[in-house]
């Protein structure tokens, strides 16, 4: 391994644990920003008059049917009035929760280094796999803490994010082969798709209502109800 290799491997490791560390920032506050941009907003729709209550929920039992539409078969003659209580939660805009890990099946590699990533997953595997561990001998606490560190590992595989399957190898002290200018390009690429999913959750108007001064949290109250219902506030 070159010096440059070494010092860009080591550079880059840096960064992507800042913005990894960037993105369970955003993750963690998302879902306090949703609870309490939604109790503002109810506040608000609380506060309407009658008729503007009534606008807003003709919007939203509208919405509801056509989204029956697009879910339900025709010959199905669901048409659903659903009884509204305030505003409904544009999902599109304001959603960012991750997907679950999936089962516990091993996953198949689909890039380039899917020979690095099988053998990092395998080297894994043998100390964090159920049946590894529950062989060991280990108690229930260890057992369910190394499973938790497997599905990790394995929604990583199936990702094929080489550098999260590196740094728990590392944290689960496996050896591990010289870093080279695969390696490097790889942190990069988790680097680049990691921006982009903290850039996702810095967009959405719940994320700036919460994080804004009180003109940011006015407008972007003003622009949810707008882009949602149609609807100028005015507060």
């Amino acid at each position: 391994m070159s010096k440059q290799v070494r010092l860009k491997f080591k550079k880059s490791l840096k960064k992507a644990e800042f913005v990894h560390a960037d993105l369970e920032y955003h993750e963690e506050l998302i879902s306090d920003a949703k609870r309490e941009f939604f109790a503002k907003v109810e506040e608000i729709f609380g506060g309407l008059d009658d008729e503007d209550k009534k606008k807003i929920n003709d919007i939203k039992r509208k919405k509801l049917r056509e989204q029956a539409c697009r879910e339900v078969p025709e010959s199905s003659g669901d048409d659903p009035e659903e009884e509204i209580g305030g505003p409904p939660e544009n999902e599109e805009m304001l959603s960012a929760d991750a997907e679950s890990a999936g089962d516990t099946e091993e996953p198949a590699p689909t890039s380039i280094k899917s020979s690095d990533l099988r053998k990092l997953f395998h080297d894994i595997a043998d100390v964090c796999h159920p049946d590894k561990t529950e062989a060991r001998g280990l108690g229930a606490h260890e057992v369910k803490k190394l499973e938790k560190v497997f599905k990790e590992a394995q929604s990583a595989y199936k990702d094929d994010n080489w550098y999260l399957l590196y740094v728990i190898a590392l944290d689960l002290g496996i050896d591990i082969d010289d870093p080279t200018g695969d390696h490097v390009e790889w942190v990069e690429e988790d680097i680049k798709h990691t921006l982009e999913k903290i850039s996702q959750i810095g967009t959405l108007v719940v994320w700036v209502w919460y994080n804004g001064n009180e003109l940011t949290k006015l407008m972007a109250m003003q622009n949810y109800f707008q882009q949602s219902f149609g609807y100028d506030l005015r507060i």
